[in-house]
């Protein structure tokens, strides 16, 4: 590893990266140079570099002050023959259009990359559909940031097929990127069709209520999805998103999904996180639930009076309780004493007593 503190110079006196670092990069297999700026002269030795390194996986030139334009030239060029990196960070710079318009013929020829962060880059329409055109027809990338661009509804339409047709693809960052209720459209129609996608978070867009009930619906007539993390950060949640939530957490108990608020209310938990169980005690206070309450509305079939952990599980989720899958188990795992597979109300009323510990 090759950090952005080693012990050799990284900037030459007028400020530009020194290419001295490369020396200490031939044998290392993550070079970072995040926050430094790199300069014309270290795109191109790092371009230089790459043409011919075999052992360098990692490559993070996040904040490096990277412009749009030929700087950039040689060091893209190089990609195309790289066959060993596996991650590149490029963050937080400005490439660009141009930059991304010389980046996507790269992804066609480049089948080594499975990470690729390009967020906060200045990329619009016409850069996105370059970069569209070069995914469609990837085979490697398996996680791909593309957050804090300006893509716009022309760039969700050119992502449409990108979806429809790369089958490498499991996690996806749209977010912020200007998407309206237009654009949501398209990223919603390719939802209907692709069986790979397992993680997409596009919140911060403003096609509203509206648009994430289309997200919903899509998943949920898509029987062969493989989504199971939607992030809709700042989106609202209507009734009829809810009844679509419910719906798709039915058909699939493991999906996670989170999003702001409902139109009918809700909370906003902020500061030190609190331990799980403290957690699920704040959220259920904050919906203005007893906990009688709350556990009756959990139990599906009301003529019992144990609840069972699905319920427990999928009943949670539709309340957006900050939980993943794998932590709500965990919890009812904790509250089933008995390991018998089911809570009754006399375990569940454990978290009062919980809470009661903790103050003393």
């Amino acid at each position: 590893m090759v950090p952005h503190d080693a012990n050799f110079p990284l900037v030459t006196e007028n400020g530009d990266f020194s290419v001295v670092i490369l020396k200490g990069a031939l044998l290392s297999a993550l070079l970072d140079l995040s926050g430094n700026r790199v300069g014309k002269p270290g795109l191109t030795a790092l371009g230089e570099m790459l043409e011919f390194n075999v052992n360098l996986k990692e490559l993070n030139l996040s904040g490096c002050q990277i412009q749009a334009g030929s700087d950039a030239e040689a060091f893209v060029s190089s990609l195309c023959v790289n066959s060993q990196l596996k991650s590149l960070n490029l963050s937080y710079n400005e490439i660009g259009d141009s930059g991304a318009i010389r980046l996507g013929p790269v992804l066609v020829n480049n089948q080594s990359l499975t990470f690729l962060d390009i967020s906060w880059n200045n990329i619009r329409s016409a850069g996105a559909e370059a970069l569209c055109r070069g995914l469609s027809r990837n085979t490697s990338l398996t996680e791909l940031d593309l957050s804090w661009n300006g893509l716009g509804n022309f760039g969700a339409e050119c992502t449409k097929q990108t979806l429809i047709d790369n089958k490498s693809i499991r996690i996806l960052n749209l977010s912020s990127n200007h998407i309206s209720i237009t654009g949501i459209k398209h990223i919603a129609q390719a939802l209907h069709r692709n069986r790979t996608l397992q993680v997409l978070k596009i919140g911060k867009n403003p096609f509203l209520s509206s648009g994430a009930s289309m997200i919903l619906k899509s998943l949920l007539a898509n029987q062969q999805s493989a989504l199971c993390e939607l992030t809709l950060e700042d989106v609202v949640f209507n009734e009829e998103c809810e009844t679509h939530l419910s719906a798709l957490l039915e058909q699939n108990p493991t999906f996670l999904c989170t999003w702001d608020v409902t139109i009918k209310g809700g909370s906003v938990i902020s500061g030190k996180q609190p331990e799980p169980m403290e957690l699920l005690l704040i959220c259920i206070h904050n919906q203005g639930f007893r906990l009688i309450d709350f556990y009756k509305i959990l139990i599906n079939d009301h003529t019992r009076l144990s609840l069972k952990k699905e319920e427990f599980v999928t009943g949670i989720k539709k309340r957006n309780f900050p939980f993943s899958d794998k932590q709500l188990r965990a919890l009812f795992d904790v509250l089933d004493t008995k390991k018998g597979g089911i809570i009754t109300f006399e375990q569940f009323i454990v978290l009062k007593n919980y809470r009661r510990q903790k103050r003393r």
